[in-house]
């Protein structure tokens, strides 16, 4: 196909090596890395300085165990429960890529799935992402579904839609942080979130809400994705987008900063209010997550103290005698040494 033409000739070898199943000399790949062999399920193979290999397999129990070949550590292996669950595993979602192909007819899952960038499908399991992983496994088939309806609508192949923060182009979805959006957009997008905000105290409508029903009516999707992808989607192509995601927030549930806006999938920030670790998979989403957690705090610190000082002022000095510039003018104060401030 056209993604293995596109490789060097070096990695042809290697790929179609892997392929087959044998191992091949990587050493010529500059230190990039990739696979190394192509082994079966719960398999492992090292080889001495001369020449010969030493198959293994893991058992029941977890632990390593030599046996005589390839085909003897294969069979051994799958007497494995774990390695059983995930060869079942793997062929479900061959066959999920496979009802994609025969539902949507034209457009064609497998290729879809070779432009794809990360799409959750290996996030880093530590930090309590290992317990997520059926979730990361779920993301990534719906992100496979959406880019295959894309395509079907008529998006260009570079137009993809990948997990938060997967590849530096997309980094515009994250649109909270005006580091990665053009001024002129982000300004706008500033201005709207922050009317949202303000009419939130009056209609109790959330602002994040208010806002992608807003910013929707307004196209700011579509300038938004025109950034992202050099392409204006047209309308079957927005409508694709706009049912299956929308301005979000990365705060939990409707809470939200302006620092906490990014567009994602629906099922994305679903999984982000279940489990927040979903917004950490990568450097790019981890260092949004910050910005924006931590704007969250600043105000929640920020309305602590003011709490606190209005409560202590008001004990100390009356009920309503703080002062709003513009407001009334306040009562008068004692002197400072009376008062007991200062002196």
């Amino acid at each position: 196909n056209k993604v293995f033409l596109a490789l060097s000739p070096d990695l042809q070898r290697d790929a179609t090596l892997a392929l087959e199943g044998k191992r091949y000399d990587y050493a010529t790949f500059e230190g990039h890395g990739h696979v190394t062999m192509a082994v079966p399920l719960g398999t492992r193979v090292e080889e001495n300085v001369q020449g010969v290999e030493q198959w293994y397999y893991r058992d029941a129990s977890g632990d390593w165990k030599p046996a005589n070949d390839r085909a003897d550590a294969e069979k051994k292996a799958l007497l494995n429960q774990r390695v059983q669950e995930e060869a079942r595993r793997i062929e479900q979602h061959k066959q999920f890529v496979q009802a994609i192909d025969a539902d949507l007819g034209e457009s064609n899952a497998a290729a879809t799935l070779t432009t794809l960038p990360n799409c959750f499908a290996s996030v880093d399991r530590r930090l309590g992402r290992g317990f997520n992983a059926g979730s990361f496994v779920v993301l990534g088939d719906a992100l496979l579904i959406v880019n295959c309806l894309l395509r079907r609508a008529g998006c260009p192949t570079h137009f993809f839609v990948g997990a938060p923060g997967d590849t530096l182009h997309e980094l515009a979805l994250l649109c909270g942080n005006g580091e990665w959006v053009p001024r002129t957009l982000f300004d706008r997008m500033t201005v709207l979130y922050q009317k949202c905000a303000d009419e939130e105290r009056t209609t109790n409508v959330k602002a994040i809400v208010r806002f992608n029903q807003v910013a929707t009516e307004q196209d700011l999707d579509v300038e938004l994705f025109q950034v992202v992808y050099n392409h204006r989607c047209d309308a079957k192509q927005i409508g694709v987008l706009r049912e299956w995601g929308g301005f979000k927030t990365a705060l939990l549930g409707e809470d939200s900063t302006r620092a906490s806006v990014y567009w994602t999938l629906n099922i994305v920030k679903a999984a982000a209010d279940r489990e927040p670790n979903t917004l950490t998979i990568n450097p790019f989403v981890q260092y949004f997550y910050a910005l924006a957690t931590g704007r969250q705090m600043a105000f929640g610190m920020e309305m602590t103290r003011r709490k606190g000082f209005q409560a202590w002022f008001e004990a100390k000095y009356g009920e309503g005698t703080t002062h709003r510039y513009g407001g009334p003018a306040p009562q008068s104060f004692p002197a400072p040494a009376a008062a007991g401030i200062g002196g």
